[in-house]
């Protein structure tokens, strides 16, 4: 694989990784507690959840577009398959780590409402 295709993978991932950020920053912290009666009336729960999704959607772009970049390179370098499979692992982990952070608004909204409708 060369270096162009990586490089345009990775300018992929970033784009639908951060529309899909914008997504679910929309539903999850606007759209979803907007039409679920009596949630989050006072809107402290979102105006605490907003700065952390920053943080975490952010990082987890980060992570995204990282994790296909050492998913394109870990085929690539020399050594024993062992150590390809270990890359390759790892930027798994990556992408999954970062697309948690991608997903928290909604994520955030889930469990609490759950938590709030059937933990009593």
């Amino acid at each position: 694989m060369g270096r162009f295709s990586s490089e345009e993978g990775q300018r992929r991932d970033l784009v639908e990784s951060l529309t899909l950020w914008v997504a679910a920053e929309f539903i999850g912290l606007l759209f979803l507690p907007s039409i679920v009666e009596g949630f989050d009336p006072s809107g402290i729960l979102r105006r605490t959840w907003f700065p952390w999704s920053l943080v975490y959607g952010i990082g987890g772009i980060v992570l995204l577009t990282a994790s296909s970049r050492f998913m394109a390179t870990a085929g690539d370098r020399a050594g024993d398959a062992d150590s390809k499979r270990i890359g390759k692992l790892f930027a798994q982990g990556l992408g999954w780590l970062g697309l948690v952070g991608v997903l928290y608004p909604l994520i955030m909204f889930v469990t609490t409402f759950f938590a709030l409708k059937f933990g009593k």
